[in-house]
């Protein structure tokens, strides 16, 4: 009797293939568009940002790079309220709500020619909500399926969202390519997304509510007493996160100016490259689902972690011996292919965190992170690599390994502890 209660624990139910494809589809369209700005940001920042002050013009492109991170912690703890208190499916249905209304702006706005410094700000203003709910989408995806499903599926089921993530960003390298070549329209295509992700928040209504299943693959919740989870546990949690946005930024960003600068690549050709990157990276994060229904996923991580460390230390002397774009290819391949992250292991790191409050205290956690890791990757390394050439890699690497690793080992040991 209790094989057969484990095996239809373990199997999907067939209500959860329309709750992954309701979410999924949410999903790819947060980050398709808030990807998309990104891959053709060349071409926007002369129609919006001021053409003859060069200075200014690279200020605000910063400026509007590094938003979509700095007020993530704000969008977290504002949609995290909002998800603890009216559930998981009002958090999905209005961040995908706020992404339409921010592309919907975008497809519409008049230029800098147009309208002078006031569309410059209008684009940032943009690139703030979009950066405020994509955040809200992942995490409530993520902490839906988490509470809807039972381990091991949940793993593939969450798993699987973030592959649709990814397949977003990656048809944003697609879209880019063909905006950039002048075949498609920039602002049809932003109204197209914001159409379609109506839609999807429309279709969303669909989703049924969820609690925290009182089973014994989830934590009691601690004594009321508490704040929230304990310090080393925030800690470790904040850790982990720190990594992938500096990752993110060495292998696109990075490499796609040393295609640029030193490979004479063209706009086109970067984007042709990075699309065939998030190709390799799209097929890893299917592979890490499916596997996590076989290999419990802090076991993923710890190949991974090690995995990572030897490509941290052999990183700057790849790219220094790097002569050509194939070169610097199979380096974006082999970041991609090492550098960890939180999935599929993010149901575990979740359930470690007070119900009541868990999307504010994961979301906020997960957002100061991730854009503390940003604005450092995106100003550190350019200092690091002036002044120590590439090795100026490791300032950034190294501590973002040790992070991650000391926050692997807590969350490894509280679940021994559990006895999970």
């Amino acid at each position: 009797m209790k094989s057969v209660e484990k095996r239809s624990a373990d199997a999907p139910h067939p209500s959860h293939t329309i709750v992954v494809a309701l979410l999924a589809v949410g999903s790819f369209l947060e980050y398709f568009d808030l990807c998309l700005y990104v891959h053709i940001a060349g071409m926007l920042n002369r129609l919006f940002f001021p053409p003859h002050n060069f200075l200014s013009s690279k200020m605000l492109a910063a400026f509007v790079f590094c938003s979509t991170y700095i007020l993530r912690p704000f969008g977290a703890f504002g949609f995290g309220y909002l998800g603890d208190k009216a559930g998981r499916k009002a958090a999905v249905i209005t961040t995908t709500l706020t992404m339409a209304c921010a592309c919907l702006t975008l497809s519409l706005l008049p230029t800098y020619a147009q309208i002078g410094i006031a569309a410059s700000w209008l684009v940032v203003g943009c690139r703030f909500v979009q950066g405020l709910s994509v955040l809200g989408e992942r995490l409530a995806a993520e902490l839906y399926l988490t509470e809807l499903a039972r381990p091991p599926m949940q793993y593939v089921l969450v798993g699987l969202v973030a592959a649709a993530s990814e397949l977003g960003a990656l048809c944003a390298v697609g879209a880019g390519k063909m905006i950039v070549a002048q075949i498609w329209s920039w602002r049809v295509v932003f109204g197209a997304g914001a159409l379609v992700a109506l839609v999807g928040a429309l279709s969303r209504t669909r989703l049924a509510s969820v609690s925290v299943p009182s089973s014994s693959h989830a934590l009691v919740d601690p004594p009321s007493s508490t704040l929230g989870a304990s310090l080393h546990t925030s800690l470790a949690f904040f850790g982990m996160q720190c990594i992938s946005p500096v990752g993110f930024y060495l292998l696109y960003v990075h490499c796609g100016s040393l295609l640029k600068e030193f490979f004479g690549c063209s706009e086109t050709e970067v984007l042709q490259q990075n699309f065939w990157v998030g190709c390799v990276q799209l097929g890893r994060t299917l592979g890490l689902a499916l596997a996590s229904g076989i290999i419990h996923p802090l076991r993923l991580l710890k190949i991974r972690t090690w995995a990572f460390a030897f490509f941290a230390l052999l990183a700057p002397w790849l790219l220094h011996r790097a002569q050509t774009v194939q070169d610097i290819w199979i380096f974006q391949v082999l970041g991609v292919l090492s550098i960890p992250s939180c999935m599929p292991a993010g149901p575990i790191l979740y359930k470690h965190f007070p119900k009541g409050h868990r999307f504010k205290y994961t979301g906020t956690l997960f957002a100061v992170s991730r854009a503390l890791a940003q604005v450092a990757a995106s100003f550190g390394l350019i200092y690091a690599t002036q002044q120590v050439g590439h090795w100026g890699i490791w300032l950034l690497f190294l501590p973002a390994l040790v992070a991650y690793g000391w926050g692997l080992q807590h969350f490894i040991k509280l679940e021994r502890g559990v006895g999970r």
